[in-house]
């Protein structure tokens, strides 16, 4: 999820997580960032981390949510796990049109640095099946880019 502000982002927080939190102390100044842990006694596990352009609602059963600022100035992307930020738009957009599984591809290869073996594990896929979803998404994204940018210079 992506809002304008950082208040848009803690209201949008207080929505997803509607419990009582203060800052703890010890805990940000060991991370370097604002770190807010639940005082209700039954979500004492949960807490938020202010990232500076995002809010992290961290939950005690593993689950964690991102409420991202200023979706203008980046793409987010969120693939197995990863919250991936792409900063340039044309590439955001070529990305966009490419299938859900050869987008992943490229953005656990190239914006995660995974091998093609990792990529492989992490989906479930055979190794030769990344590579050619990563050869032939660069293709399209290829000729997408081309096709955005020549649209631009109308």
């Amino acid at each position: 999820m992506t809002v304008k502000s950082i208040q848009e982002a803690w209201d949008e927080v207080n929505k997803i997580f509607p419990y009582d939190y203060e800052k703890d102390e010890t805990a940000s100044k060991n991370a370097g960032y604002p770190v807010y842990y639940s005082t209700a006694s039954d979500h004492q596990n949960n807490w938020i981390s202010d990232l500076g352009n995002r809010l992290e609602v961290n939950f005690e059963d593993g689950r964690s949510v991102n409420v991202w600022v200023n979706s203008e100035e980046y793409h987010h992307f969120e693939v197995h796990g990863y919250d991936i930020e792409v900063k340039n738009t044309l590439i955001a957009e070529a990305l966009k049109e490419l299938t859900e599984r050869k987008r992943n591809v490229i953005l656990l290869s190239y914006f995660m640095e995974m091998s093609d073996a990792d990529i492989a594990r992490e989906m479930n896929l055979v190794r030769s099946t990344i590579h050619e979803h990563r050869t032939r998404s660069l293709e399209i994204l290829k000729k997408i880019m081309e096709g955005i940018a020549d649209e631009k210079d109308v």
